[in-house]
């Protein structure tokens, strides 16, 4: 059983950090123009959103990551609702249908609880993987450590069960590569919820950005296309 030092979820305080947002997103906007270099390694990827989010939040990454030459797409299944055990069952039959069609393993990249989802379908389906690149994604703790954990307590989640779950399913290592991209000021997921330090083939790449603004962050896009 991998063992941790005790994480808070992130304050009040902290969460104003998400402010930063708007630095994101103005970045963003400013790069409109700018010509991403062109991908010598074409890569089939799907985008997982965060808890709450549809397809379109990642639309703007996905449109970088195609105009690079990647094949970016969504991952089928509309909003992230939240409830990972059906989530996780339908995107497993969605990967393996994306696998079939494109002959090649998948380069998955998922955006806060779409990263947890992410990791968890590679971790049962590693065949049809190449890699995993999170977003601010919690490697541990699920909802525990994050803002949202306040709706799963008052949804009447039990939380330290929902963790003692996710430790144990690091008895199946998952041994595709993971990319875990974090924020330290992260407002929404504890940052150091989202250090993995048990998988065999892990690198974290710590980047100046919001939560919210991850998939908006040019400095983030970066990151993930230097890493595909």
């Amino acid at each position: 059983m991998i063992e941790y030092q005790p994480i808070n979820r992130p304050s009040f305080l902290k969460s104003l950090n998400e402010i930063r947002i708007l630095f994101d997103i103005t970045q963003s906007a400013t790069s409109i123009f700018k010509k991403y270099q062109y991908a010598q390694s074409q890569r089939t990827i799907v985008l997982l959103p965060g808890f709450g989010m549809g397809e379109n939040s990642m639309k703007i990454l996905q449109n970088r990551l195609n105009h690079c030459g990647h094949k970016a797409l969504n991952w089928g299944l509309g909003r992230n609702h939240g409830k990972v055990t059906p989530l996780l069952s339908a995107f497993g039959q969605r990967l393996a249908e994306v696998f079939e069609q494109e002959k090649t393993t998948i380069d998955l990249i998922g955006w806060s609880l779409g990263g947890y989802i992410a990791r968890e379908a590679a971790r049962e389906n590693q065949n049809a993987v190449r890699q995993v690149i999170t977003l601010a994604g919690p490697a541990i703790g699920g909802p525990k450590y994050t803002l949202c954990g306040k709706f799963y307590e008052q949804s009447g989640w039990d939380l330290d069960k929902i963790e003692s779950n996710v430790r144990q399913r690091f008895e199946t290592p998952i041994k595709v590569p993971i990319i875990s991209i974090y924020t330290k000021s992260d407002g929404v997921v504890s940052w150091e919820a989202c250090l993995d330090n048990w998988s065999p083939d892990v690198h974290h790449i710590e980047v100046s950005s919001s939560h919210m603004g991850m998939p908006f962050s040019v400095d983030v896009f970066q990151r993930i296309t230097e890493n595909l």
